[in-house]
């Protein structure tokens, strides 16, 4: 991406990119990467997938108060809001371990239909309010819901041994997973 702010000639392909790429600018001058993401892609119409990973990366997209003040939006969100926003007929991945441990984290997740026309919540920020009030039974009953229409999955991982750091001990011939 880097000295190319033209991407359109590149061909299909995947790009994987960090969120703080997608922050960056071209070297220079006033081509942000989103817009070489877009050229890439063949504009505004594109319908190919748009997987974010790590997608709690982008959550504060729209700040609640904390001991009285309000903390500015974070860039990562934003950004994602916008590529959102540009690219309407993408189909959207989030993936996270994290995003759903509370509503406020979920602003950023524009595409799962919890708010909007047609839902309970015409804004993400009534959505986050009434979530917060609801605690982790509306939490749980949020991701129930979700799992029901197909837009979330979740799984747990179960180890029957499992070793944090470098030594094993006395788990010799045992199977041993290190983190």
């Amino acid at each position: 991406m880097k000295n190319n702010p033209d991407l359109s000639g590149m061909g299909p392909g995947l790009m994987i990119c960090t969120y703080r790429t997608l922050l960056g600018k071209e070297s220079g001058g006033p081509v942000t990467r989103v817009d070489q993401l877009l050229s890439w892609v063949g504009g505004e119409g594109w319908d190919g997938v748009l997987a974010l990973d790590e997608a709690h990366k982008a959550k504060n997209l729209v700040p609640q108060k904390k001991r009285g003040l309000t903390p500015s939006p974070s860039k990562s969100a934003i950004i994602v809001d916008a590529l959102q926003k540009k690219l309407r007929e993408a189909r959207v991945i989030y993936a996270s371990a994290t995003i759903a441990t509370g509503a406020e984290n979920m602003q950023c997740l524009s595409r799962l239909g919890l708010w909007g026309p047609g839902t309970a919540f015409d804004t993400s920020e009534r959505f986050a309010y009434a979530m917060h009030n609801a605690g982790l039974p509306g939490l749980e009953l949020l991701s129930v819901n979700m799992k029901m229409q197909g837009k979330y999955f979740a799984r747990t991982l179960g180890f029957k041994v499992r070793v944090c750091g470098g030594g094993v001990g006395g788990w010799v011939g045992r199977r041993v997973i290190h983190w």
